[in-house]
């Protein structure tokens, strides 16, 4: 039993991750209709901004950090007038491909431009390896603690901003009718940039929480993101954001007890079984589409 408990306690800190990169999908989606396939790619290479970041800066935690968020902001703000010509169009297969081709450009700049085209480890400060908690036979280490706290923190502080600020108000009259929102006043080149940066900001703190817990980087694990990703996106219906939040944690810890209890990784296969099984029975997923 503790060993099950064990699994489960894993999987919710892994769920937590998801959490934070599937707020950042779905509100790009519902924000500006882009399907930014490419997001995780770009994560990862928030995370090998880290690395380089503390590399150049004698291991310092505050410029690896402070490298996630900003290189996170700026890559995504710098994309802003590609996707822009789209977003007016409403052009979403168009706009998906080009968010497939940054993901493919992104992969191949960490394949070639960092370390040589190896996987990257990040430095143990991050990790906080010396401070752990155990519960029986479940131990976490101080820096799978932060990502779990963190993602907790993240996802309360972004549903604070949309419901509760100016900016988080006008991204979601562009979500519930965008057409109307423009005859209001709403800019769209100004929304798409507020939509963008703070997608870019999640994605930047999704990867600190990931380097916390995970302590190292390749330029596939974008990839493998992006499918967990796209499973708890279609599990809990396309841009449906509590929705996104909750079956990422049901995500992790089915996950975590299929890597625990069942031999090789089945992983993916399993997570992609069961949003099969669930679109089955209810196509727009457990909570619905907002699309």
């Amino acid at each position: 039993m503790e060993a099950f408990f064990s699994q489960i306690i894993n999987g919710i800190k892994l769920g937590g991750i998801y959490s934070v990169a599937v707020l950042g999908y779905n509100m790009l989606l519902i924000t500006t209709g882009i399907f930014h396939i490419g997001y995780a790619s770009l994560l990862v290479l928030s995370m090998y901004s880290i690395w380089l970041a503390m590399q150049l800066a004698a291991d310092s935690l505050v410029w690896g950090l402070s490298a996630s968020i900003f290189s996170g902001i700026a890559i995504s703000a710098i994309l802003v007038p590609l996707f822009l010509p789209f977003i007016k169009r409403k052009s979403e297969l168009e706009s998906t491909l080009v968010s497939l081709a940054i993901g493919y450009i992104a992969v191949e700049i960490m394949s070639h431009w960092f370390n040589g085209g190896q996987p990257v480890a990040l430095s143990s400060k991050l990790m906080l390896s010396d401070l752990s908690i155990s519960f029986g036979l479940a131990n976490i280490r101080g820096g799978e603690l932060v990502g779990l706290i963190g993602s907790i923190v993240i996802v309360i502080a972004f549903f604070n901003f949309l419901n509760k600020t100016k900016y988080g108000r006008i991204l979601r009259a562009m979500a519930q009718d965008s057409n109307i929102a423009r005859m209001l006043g709403i800019s769209v080149p100004k929304t798409a940039f507020l939509s963008f940066a703070l997608g870019g900001l999640l994605a930047g703190l999704a990867a600190i929480l990931l380097s916390t817990s995970i302590g190292s980087a390749t330029a596939t694990l974008g990839d493998s993101l992006m499918i967990e990703c796209l499973a708890i996106i279609f599990l809990a219906g396309v841009g449906n954001l509590k929705g996104g939040v909750i079956c990422a944690i049901i995500l992790g810890i089915i996950e975590s007890l299929s890597m625990g209890y069942l031999p090789g990784d089945w992983t993916n296969a399993i997570a992609f079984t069961v949003v099969v099984l669930i679109l089955l029975f209810k196509p727009q997923g457990l909570f619905g589409a907002q699309t």
